[in-house]
């Protein structure tokens, strides 16, 4: 994302909870496999979910899950 390759708002809508969640989970063994193996380890992985977060601190508390707020969207006929 930080070349432009993947937009932001993408990866967010598909998978931000997904990336923090694991995120939170795996940061102690990230830590523990970095003072062993050095700090590229998990490196894209922990700025991904370091943007998310930052993100998400920014948005009001009045997130709707996509499968109710958009509940009635149909796609467009071809």
């Amino acid at each position: 994302m930080h070349r432009g390759d993947l937009d932001f708002h993408l990866v967010y809508d598909l998978y931000g909870g997904l990336i923090v969640d694991t995120y939170h989970k795996m940061k102690p063994i990230a830590e523990e496999d970095r003072r062993l193996n050095g700090e590229r380890r998990l490196e894209w992985f922990t700025w991904l979910a370091e943007r998310i977060i930052e993100y998400d601190e920014t948005r009001p508390n009045t997130f709707v899950a996509a499968h109710i707020d958009y509940k009635d969207w149909k796609p467009r006929r071809k």
